[in-house]
């Protein structure tokens, strides 16, 4: 299983340097490097003007196209650099580059539902979001745990059952106590948690927010299209999260309690990996979107900061000045490094 995830990963950030790679070809321009893995390099063959290489670290993958992270002066004239260059395309042509890698996430994901809701997917019902200070988080439930059981008193519901019906048990008394129980990876726990009568808005006595998940086998052009609704319905979702994430982060330091780095991203693949392999390609499929929108966020060092970069040079008739954009990347860059060790250190502390 761990070998799996580590190959499903890598493949999300290759499939989105394929992405920038393929743009690129159909443009013209110059494609350095296309890099499977990360160096060390173990072997690399040269076809046409383009270097692939197989890489020691199997962690994605990279690609160096011609022109995009050298300044100017460095191809030769600064008005015009070479016409298979990054630099000597136009705005828009730069700019579907960039946004091709975004756009090849989220085409995995779109492949991956459609796929899941062809073959099917057995019924479960799982925890997707568990709020802070609530009953659920002093528990410690986390997202992806999968609810077998829950007790009240004498009367008892056990799965399959729907998010609907887990509501309707725990409104009959909100604040009474009930035994829960759950799946988590291979474990089966018990938990005990004392509901709430009086829950903030949106939460609920318990504090959890539930996922109806599994479907029936579809059709072909069925599944495809429930794939895409799918996929609009996850993109919308990752964004709202993504937007209130950012909003906050900077003022209320408990947000980052909330979000998994690559640590915690990790331990929830393998807890999906381990309800089956559809649960596992859905978490893929999710991950997938949310790097999709990540990316094209306008924000330093991201693809959409760089489009913003662009877009500016539209309005003004002029490239921004390549050693402010460098600044401002590097700041971004940092920023964004500073918030992956906290949230590191954050899941490493969940798990010990």
């Amino acid at each position: 299983m761990v070998f799996l995830i580590i190959i499903f990963l890598a493949f999300l950030i290759l499939i989105h340097e394929l992405g920038h790679f393929l743009m690129a070809k159909l443009f013209g321009v110059r494609v350095e490097e296309f890099g499977f893995g990360f160096p060390p390099r173990l072997l690399a063959k040269k076809f046409g003007k383009t270097v692939y290489s197989f890489n020691i670290l199997p962690f994605g993958g990279f690609v160096r196209i011609f022109g995009l992270e050298k300044e100017p002066e460095k191809l030769g004239d600064k008005l015009n650099p070479p016409k298979d260059s990054f630099l000597a395309q136009p705005v828009w042509r730069r700019s579907l580059i960039l946004l091709a890698g975004i756009s090849m996430n989220v085409f995995l994901g779109w492949l991956l539902f459609s796929f899941i809701f062809m073959l099917g997917n057995p019924y479960r019902l799982l925890i997707s979001e568990v709020f802070l200070n609530s009953p659920a988080k002093i528990a410690d439930l986390k997202p992806g745990d999968a609810v077998l059981k829950i007790n009240r008193g004498e009367q008892t519901l056990q799965a399959p059952l729907t998010a609907e019906e887990f509501s309707k048990f725990i409104q009959e008394d909100p604040g009474g106590i009930f035994d829960l129980t759950i799946k988590r990876q291979e474990k089966v726990l018990n938990f005990q948690i004392q509901g709430r009568s009086k829950p903030p808005a949106g939460q609920g006595p318990m504090g959890i927010a539930l996922a109806d998940v599994g479907s029936a086998k579809q059709p072909f052009f069925q599944a495809f299209l429930k794939g895409g609704a799918m996929t609009f319905s996850v993109l919308k979702e990752v964004a709202v999260g993504l937007f209130k994430f950012f909003s906050q982060v900077f003022v209320n330091s408990e947000i980052l309690k909330s979000v998994a780095g690559p640590v915690g991203i990790f331990s929830l693949a393998f807890q999906f990996g381990s309800f089956g392999l559809f649960y596992f390609l859905q978490f893929i499929a999710i991950l997938s979107l949310n790097l999709a929108v990540l990316n094209i966020l306008p924000f330093p060092a991201l693809d959409g900061g760089q489009i913003i970069f662009f877009l500016i040079e539209k309005i003004k008739g002029s490239p921004v000045s390549f050693r402010v954009q460098k600044l401002i990347n590097g700041f971004g860059f940092a920023v964004l490094i500073f918030l992956v060790i906290l949230i590191t250190i954050q899941d490493i502390g969940r798990l010990l």
